[in-house]
Parts: C-alpha cells; sequence; structure tokens
C-alpha cells in the first residue's frame, strides 16, 4: 500500500482507543492503570481491509517491589479489520463491536479481568463477562469462531471460554494464589512466597491431566516460564528438582528452560 499514513492513523487511532476508553467504573490515578503493550505486525492490505497479528502482554506491579511481572501474554495470529485514515474508533457492548474495535475492546477487558483475578479470588468475572459477550456477538467472524477446525481450540472465543468454563476454575483460584499470596510477599518472606506459589502451581494439575492443551494453561505459562524459572533458582535443591518435573509435565514444551533452574 502507498499510503503509509494511513499506518500512522491507525497507530493514532489504536492508541486514542486504548487509552481513552473509560472501561470500567472503578476511579484510578496515572499509576494505578494496567501498563499493556501492544505489537501489531500488518501482514496483508487491500483497500481499506487489513490482516495482522498482535503480541500483546499487560503487566502488574509486585507488591513491595520495583518488579513487574507479565500477567497476559498473547498472540493472535488471525485479526482482519476495515479501516479508513482518521477514522474514529468507537464502542458499545451491545453490538460487539466492529472488526476493529470490538477486537482491541475484547482484549482491553481481557487484560482488565487478569488483573482483578490476580488482586481477588475471580474478581475478575464481570470483566470476563463482557469479554464473552463480545466473542459471542462475533463469533461467525474470523479468528472468534466456535467451530474452526483443528484452529479452534486457539482462537479468541476458545479464549474466553476457557477463562469462565467451571472446569477451569482451579486455574482462577490459581492466579489469585499465585500472584496476591505468592509474588506479592516474596519482598518480605521469599521463602513462604515461594511455597504458596508452588501450592498454586500444584492447583493446575487436575485440569492439566484433563485438559493438557487448555488454551488457559497455554496463555499462562507463555506469561510465566521465565518468571518461574527465576523463582526456583532460589530454591533448595529437592524443592528445584520437585518443580521441575511438575513443570515440564504442565508445560512440557519448555521443558529445556525448566532445567535450567539448576543452573548456578
Amino acid at each position: 500500500m502507498s499510503n503509509k499514513r494511513i499506518f500512522n492513523s491507525l497507530q493514532q487511532s489504536i492508541w486514542q482507543f486504548m487509552n481513552a476508553t473509560k472501561w470500567t467504573s472503578n476511579k484510578y490515578e496515572n499509576g494505578e492503570k494496567i501498563e499493556c503493550n501492544l505489537q501489531i505486525e500488518i501482514t496483508g492490505a487491500s483497500t481499506d481491509q487489513f490482516t495482522a497479528k498482535v503480541q500483546m502482554n499487560s503487566l502488574r506491579p509486585v507488591y513491595g517491589s520495583g518488579y513487574k511481572t507479565i500477567l497476559f501474554n498473547h498472540l493472535d495470529q488471525d485479526w482482519v479489520f476495515n479501516y479508513v485514515e482518521f477514522q474514529q474508533l468507537n464502542f458499545q457492548e451491545n453490538t460487539g463491536g466492529t472488526n476493529l474495535s470490538g477486537f482491541l475492546a475484547f482484549y482491553a477487558y481481557m487484560m482488565i479481568g487478569f488483573d482483578y483475578d490476580s488482586y481477588s479470588l475471580e474478581g475478575g468475572s464481570p470483566y470476563f463477562t463482557v469479554a464473552q459477550n463480545i466473542a459471542s456477538l462475533n463469533q461467525n467472524s474470523p479468528g472468534w469462531e466456535p467451530t474452526a477446525g483443528s484452529s479452534s481450540l486457539k482462537n479468541r472465543y476458545y479464549l474466553i471460554e476457557n477463562v469462565m468454563n467451571a472446569r477451569y476454575k482451579p486455574m482462577r483460584k490459581m492466579y489469585y494464589q499465585y500472584h496476591r499470596l505468592g509474588l506479592d510477599i516474596m519482598h518480605k518472606t521469599p521463602d513462604d512466597g515461594r511455597e504458596a506459589i508452588t501450592k498454586a502451581i500444584k492447583l493446575m494439575e487436575p485440569v492439566a491431566d484433563i485438559l493438557p492443551n487448555a488454551m488457559f494453561i497455554k496463555v499462562f505459562f507463555n506469561s510465566k516460564v521465565n518468571e518461574l524459572v527465576n523463582i526456583y533458582k532460589g530454591a533448595p535443591a529437592s524443592d528445584q528438582n520437585k518443580m521441575i518435573e511438575l513443570l515440564s509435565k504442565l508445560d512440557p514444551g519448555n521443558k529445556p528452560k525448566y532445567d535450567k533452574i539448576k543452573e548456578k
């Protein structure tokens, strides 16, 4: 596409939409807002229609430290949307939004939901409910289909389906315990924080035994693999061995990384 200005316009429209939209009824100071990053790679363009893949993450400060933990780290490779230069983006929950605003709103609510889940047990449910409604309203569009062949377990529909499905409730509990009862106390009592994180991780076992390829599990480990390696590098050798075994079972694709726990 010869008109490169449209990409600058798109960037500004997305920034304005994500940062100026009032996503919740709560009031926050600037330092309390969720830090998120979207890296958009346009893979195709024709007139006003674009295809793209998006790497995104959101972060949360850990209490008593300058450290920020990744709450949500995900690559969406199936985004098709329409945009014209200087277009203003709007979102109405009852319509599901356009293929541009609906996509962005869906992930905004997912990030908010995970943030709230990390502070209180299932605290993100109101925001996940909105995300689920967006997915339902868009389920006939690419990337949202509830039945999309071999890729169906990896799209937006199944991401929110996993989060809201009762079979995955231990994952929601794990998310809270990992962050609020584990990471948030490690500045004061590292061993107690690590023990709480271990207990949280073990909550995933029954889910992984039945649903080893669940998208919820994949998204969690995409966010936490490097953090987990660093957490258990400070553990006693016997605990390291147990956690390498457990983490490699839950997340076999990252076993080489977990083996580095024992490296000095």
